[in-house]
């Protein structure tokens, strides 16, 4: 009897263990659902820069849109925007954003400047250390300029976030104007090329273009989040419309994890 007893005690104290060990487990996993109905996730959004393009009318500038349609309506960008977005459940907080640009802006500006003296169209580009000067040229048909320091780097802090959830805030960021500019006359260079070498010139723009944005923040119980992204240009799209004065290039960048 004594032997029965004591395996009985045994079961009965195994399943008592059992049974602790799956409460602590269910409160365990309650923790982790409660937690995450506070977990923010800010990302940067995939988006296009529509360029267009009205050689010979004009060489320069070449007007940014954020859609074709926007062109319709001459609804054109001063510059282009990365969009942050939180797409988490909570609300993200003391939001540090950073990008960096990795572009060799002289050696890309050179490389266009030669190309741009080799076809003789009255693109004249002043390219230093530091910064890429255009200068402006009516007779010519280059009817803006100016300088253009070279950024590659950026920061900026934000409060907070609200998730997409409860509404549609985004975090708006400027491509710097060298950026833009880089863009621009990698766009009119495209135009002025022929077909044959339109794919060599564009490759070359995606293998200078590598941003890297990371971004920092937390959640309402104070847990830190960390995240960072790549920027990589898609395929270019060329197209014409009968009702557009000039050549559409949309620019299609992602991000990449």
């Amino acid at each position: 009897m004594d032997d029965i007893k004591n395996i009985i005690d045994i079961i009965v104290a195994l399943a008592t263990v059992f049974s602790l060990i799956v409460i602590w487990l269910t409160l365990r996993e309650m923790k982790i659902q409660r937690h995450k109905s506070y977990e923010p996730y800010i990302l940067p959004l995939n988006f296009e820069i529509v360029f267009l393009c009205r050689y010979p009318q004009i060489i320069f500038p070449i007007n940014t849109y954020s859609k074709i349609d926007d062109i319709k309506i001459e609804k054109k960008m001063d510059s282009p925007l990365i969009k942050l977005r939180n797409i988490g459940q909570g609300v993200a907080k003391d939001i540090s954003a950073n990008i960096e640009w990795n572009i060799k802006y002289h050696k890309y500006f050179e490389t266009l400047k030669s190309e741009f003296d080799n076809l003789k169209i009255g693109i004249n580009l002043k390219v230093s250390e530091n910064n890429c000067w255009l200068d402006l040229n009516e007779d010519k048909k280059v009817l803006s300029g100016g300088n253009y320091p070279y950024q590659n780097d950026y920061h900026q802090d934000f409060d907070y976030l609200l998730p997409v959830r409860e509404n549609d805030e985004e975090i708006k960021i400027e491509i710097p104007s060298s950026v833009n500019l880089l863009f621009k006359l990698s766009i009119l260079l495209l135009e002025l090329l022929p077909d044959s070498d339109k794919e060599g010139a564009y490759k070359r723009l995606q293998k200078y273009f590598l941003p890297m944005v990371k971004i920092d923040y937390k959640d309402n119980l104070g847990k830190p989040f960390s995240s960072e992204y790549t920027l990589n240009l898609k395929t270019l799209k060329i197209q014409m419309q009968g009702d557009v004065n000039g050549m559409m290039y949309t620019l299609g960048i992602e991000r990449l994890k």
